[in-house]
């Protein structure tokens, strides 16, 4: 049977996640009009510009118009493109890694023309209503809107492993020495930070105890 205090943790962090991860928590919190308008602006630019940068906690939009999810597709149609005797190989693996890329981008197309046919042009009010689910609540509705920037990031990551593919058969080093590097790059902090609580905290320790060791050696050998 599952203690209470763990039913409560659990539920307590998948709420968390889900507002975290979605307009969850505005759409529940919001009181007036005004509040729902500025999620529904913020879902707007989000599925105009799939891959915009948005920020989370701002009432101003900052966005990147890129078109990405019409971006990859280009990539994947002129990848498919590639005849068999092309400078750079591409084994059968590499082009499942294209295919999902494909999938994930035509799927994110159909979604946001779904988006903007039912929730673009309306009003406010409109919006509220629609948005409610069979429950009346804002749950699935903000897990959905989010599916369009799911499927950018199953498209980018699909993308980039392919490309990742094709150049590791060409020159398998680079990839390492660039990956490793860029990887280091991003986490740097971490083991700057355990190094800096080793010296801070552990290591005083760590020298008394060797210090206590090598004088008790020490009594011992001199008692000998």
């Amino acid at each position: 049977m599952i203690k209470p205090t763990r039913l409560f943790a659990a539920t307590s962090l998948f709420w968390t996640a889900i507002s975290n991860l979605t307009l969850y928590g505005e759409l529940s919190s919001a009181q007036d009009e005004k509040d729902f308008q500025r999620v529904r602006i913020r879902l707007q630019s989000e599925w105009i510009c799939i891959g915009a940068l948005v920020t989370s906690h701002s009432q101003h939009i900052y966005d990147v118009p890129t078109w990405f999810q019409l971006l990859l597709q280009s990539v994947d149609a002129t990848i498919f493109a590639i005849s068999p005797d092309a400078a750079f190989k591409i084994r059968s693996y590499a082009y499942l890694a294209v295919v999902t890329s494909s999938m994930a981008s035509a799927l994110g197309i159909v979604c946001v023309t779904w988006f903007h046919l039912r929730y673009r042009w309306i009003g406010t009010e409109t919006f509220i209503i629609r948005a409610r689910d069979v429950y009346g609540t804002y749950f699935f509705f903000s897990l959905s809107s989010r599916v369009p920037a799911f499927c950018t990031l199953i498209s980018s990551v699909s993308l980039t492993i392919f490309l990742a593919l094709v150049a590791y058969d060409t020159w398998p080093e680079v990839v390492l020495v660039l990956g490793i590097t860029v990887v280091v790059g991003m986490c740097l902090q971490f083991p700057i930070y355990a190094a800096h609580h080793f010296i801070t905290h552990l290591a005083p320790g760590f020298l008394y105890a060797v210090n206590s060791a090598h004088a008790m050696m020490h009594t011992t050998a001199g008692n000998v």
